[in-house]
């Protein structure tokens, strides 16, 4: 049933994140850059820039992210419209939808820098440009990945490319573990 849960959800981020990807702002425009490169935020919180129970910052989940998509292309680290510390939202646009094949291929890795599968790959459509879900987990973060053709309202934004992988990580916010709480001023 878990899983079932991961597609729904999989699939309305995958359309969701490709057709806001095109005119939103992205970390990488906003957030400044660190000597060794983390791009850490200024305004995370102390948990997130210490890293919880599972010892990984939100920046550090950045970089196992982009890590795992160097080979494909550029990921593109998106804002979280809630400003929360504890979601990463992202999109690689990609000449071609990917097959189920590629996105396990991202996930393994992910797998590398200690992220665990939560499951396999599933294709979650059949025929030309279908689409591909996967997740993994690293102690309180968890990653949906999914793979789609670029729907047509976002075709012209995104031409060449025909595909894109999106990501969605999170993990629980603040002291009550409410993943809507937005993150503090401070």
């Amino acid at each position: 049933m878990r899983r079932l849960g991961h597609a729904a959800v999989g699939v309305g981020t995958v359309v969701l994140l490709i057709t806001s990807c095109g005119g939103g702002a992205s970390r990488a425009d906003t957030a400044p850059t660190e000597p060794d490169g983390t791009g850490a935020s200024a305004s995370a919180s102390p948990a997130a820039r210490q890293g919880g129970a599972n010892g990984k910052t939100v920046e550090q989940v950045e970089e196992d992210l982009q890590s795992a998509t160097a080979s494909r292309g550029d990921l593109v680290i998106l804002d979280d419209p809630l400003d929360r510390d504890c979601r990463v939202n992202a999109a690689l646009p990609t000449r071609e939808v990917l097959d189920a094949a590629a996105l396990q291929d991202i996930i393994h890795r992910l797998q590398r820098r200690g992220w665990t599968p939560d499951g396999p790959v599933e294709q979650i459509s059949d025929g030309p440009g279908e689409m591909s879900m996967g997740s993994a987990e690293a102690g309180d973060w968890e990653v949906l990945l999914g793979t789609a053709p670029v729907p047509e309202e976002a075709e012209q934004a995104y031409a060449p490319n025909k595909g894109a992988v999106t990501i969605s990580a999170s993990a629980q916010c603040g002291p009550t573990g409410n993943p809507l709480k937005k993150k503090s001023a401070n």
